[in-house]
């Protein structure tokens, strides 16, 4: 490989790895991100009825899509780890 195309896949494989703490980063801000939303204190409902049946049905939904993102997240991570060092390797 030439000297300017070994460092254009060295770059690349740099943003990659950049990128990838980004996804790591935006995985860890989702994580948790609706633990602390509650309609209770102290173990006890303080806010019940329909609206809040809605409420808690929609959270434990919007719960389960934030997990799956923070998952993709990772996986995407994870991938462009995986392009960068295959970047790096063909350059050696």
């Amino acid at each position: 490989m030439a000297d300017p195309d070994k460092q254009q896949a060295l770059r690349d494989a740099e943003s990659k790895e950049q990128l990838a703490r980004k996804f790591d980063g935006w995985a860890g801000q989702l994580d948790g991100f609706l633990k602390g939303v509650t309609i209770s204190k102290g173990g006890r409902e303080i806010w019940t009825g329909p609206a809040a049946d809605r409420f808690k049905t929609g959270l434990t939904t919007q719960d389960g899509a934030i997990k799956t993102l923070a998952s993709d997240c990772r996986s995407a991570a994870e991938n462009l780890r995986k392009s960068a060092r295959q970047l790096r390797d063909a350059v050696k």
